[in-house]
């Protein structure tokens, strides 16, 4: 009797055993979540496997935002003409991940072509984690569309090559923006891009606009958000009068190891860390090869680092509208924020080095500078 007691101990151990088994494993395959393909040869009516994918690229993301919780998108190379759209108020969709299937014979990328309609991705899914790979993101917005169609400075949040509204936190890796009015439009997410090029800005040399390759646009004047990161990424190419890559508003961010070429104005800088000393700009071993005459780095109420960079600036510059650092103090409630930190760089020039514009006397501003090398025949501070 005893050890049948005993067998029957051990069945029941065994039987909750088998449970515990099957709920982990039932657990593993909710984690690994569900993949879908996208092919031009694909058919929206087919179940979205790899040997019957889906045409379009919003067909899948709107099967994954019905019905997935984690949900992977592997997109075949060829050309989509598509104006896409992730967004959901209650769905249970927490991860996201959408990559380009890179063509074996040339290595190009899958293109997203926008045909100059609006934003060609556009985000606002609040507790979404998205991950974009190995796209190429071209022809975004119209020129009729500008936010201020008779302001030199003006740019356009809703012609982007990716409109990022609202995201738990995105990572864009390995993207090519290519003729957008505003490759990345920035709202409310925390972000990382990496190993991305931004080339052929829609309005080069056009006397009236300013484009902008990344910009930081949060919806309000208080909003502070973790920081921005952009690493190993090419910025080519860009409009010559008045662009800005980089326009921020009490975001923090990191640039690291990243290439400017003959951009205009390629950081500018609004109050960074005026609402919070924990957030601040911090640029680190890049290249700038500018080829202006005008302001290079424009810093408005900022704490900005600059830390073992290449500043190439051969083009003579001279007046109120040449310098490498242009400092303006413009909201007198964020004094004390302009801090600039020069560490380790190399500075080939042909103009002034600083140029403090409007800064009152009563101003509380801070410049450090170590172990720098400045190369020029007209250079000064």
């Amino acid at each position: 009797m005893k050890s049948e007691k005993g067998f029957k101990r051990d069945t029941n151990g065994w039987s909750m055993k088998k449970l515990f088994i099957l709920l982990l494993l039932l657990l593993s395959i909710a984690l690994m979540g569900e993949t879908y393909y996208v092919s031009i040869n694909g058919d929206d009516e087919d179940a979205g496997t790899n040997q019957m994918p889906f045409r379009t690229i919003q067909h899948a993301i709107s099967t994954a935002v019905d019905n997935d919780v984690i949900a992977e998108i592997f997109i075949e190379y060829g050309e989509y003409n598509e104006n896409i759209s992730i967004v959901s108020d209650n769905s249970d969709l927490t991860s996201l991940v959408i990559t380009g299937v890179i063509n074996d014979q040339n290595q190009d990328y899958p293109m997203i072509n926008g045909s100059n309609i609006g934003d060609v991705i556009y985000v606002n899914f609040t507790n979404l984690s998205l991950t974009l790979n190995n796209l190429v993101i071209l022809n975004s917005g119209n020129v009729s569309n500008l936010l201020y169609p008779n302001d030199p400075n003006s740019v356009s949040i809703n012609d982007s090559g990716i409109n990022l509204v609202c995201s738990l936190n995105t990572i864009i890796n390995n993207i090519s923006f290519s003729n957008c009015l505003t490759s990345l439009c920035v709202r409310n997410s925390s972000l990382t891009i990496q190993d991305c090029d931004f080339q052929n800005a829609k309005l080069p040399q056009h006397p009236d606009y300013a484009n902008y390759y990344i910009l930081l646009y949060p919806y309000t004047a208080n909003y502070v958000s973790t920081p921005i990161t952009i690493g190993n990424c090419n910025f080519l190419e860009s409009n010559d009068i008045l662009n800005t890559i980089l326009r921020s508003v009490r975001v923090g961010f990191n640039v690291n190891n990243c290439l400017f070429e003959g951009n205009t104005t390629p950081l500018k800088l609004t109050n960074i860390g005026s609402l919070c000393s924990d957030y601040y700009a911090n640029i680190s071993d890049s290249i700038f090869n500018i080829a202006s005459p005008f302001h290079v780095f424009r810093l408005y109420n900022s704490a900005v680092t600059f830390v073992n960079n290449v500043i190439n600036v051969p083009v003579y510059g001279s007046g109120a509208s040449s310098s490498i650092f242009f400092i303006h103090q413009y909201d007198i409630a964020a004094r004390g924020w302009n801090n600039l930190l020069l560490q380790n760089n190399r500075f080939i020039l042909n103009r002034h080095l600083l140029n403090l514009h409007q800064v009152p006397s009563s101003y509380e501003f801070n410049i450090e500078m170590k172990n720098n090398t400045l190369d020029g025949s007209n250079y000064a501070i």
